[in-house]
């Protein structure tokens, strides 16, 4: 099976279970699922409704927990400053 991956821990995980992971970017998601590029996605509900992927998905799964998203925090400097310290410190320790 070919599976469509967008990480690499995802990719190590598709490799782990006797797939083939196949890296598409999110513009080639519709036409690769369209051609057969990929037999299954591994995407959340939001992202395939805003690539138009419902039309051509037949079958999905609710509530399974494989993989993530990576999420940091970016600010600007002087914003950063700004703040009061407590608020810096919570920013500092909870987002290295």
């Amino acid at each position: 099976m070919k599976v469509r991956v967008s990480e690499e821990l995802t990719n190590k995980a598709i490799v782990a279970l006797d797939a083939s992971p196949v890296n598409i970017t999110l513009p080639e998601l519709y036409e690769g699922l369209e051609r057969d590029v990929y037999d299954s996605i591994n995407l959340n509900a939001v992202s395939m409704s805003d690539y138009g992927l419902g039309e051509l998905i037949k079958y999905g799964t609710s509530g399974a927990r494989f993989g993530g998203v990576a999420v940091g925090l970016i600010i600007n400097e002087k914003v950063f400053q700004d703040l009061p310290k407590d608020i810096q410190n919570i920013l500092v320790d909870h987002y290295p």
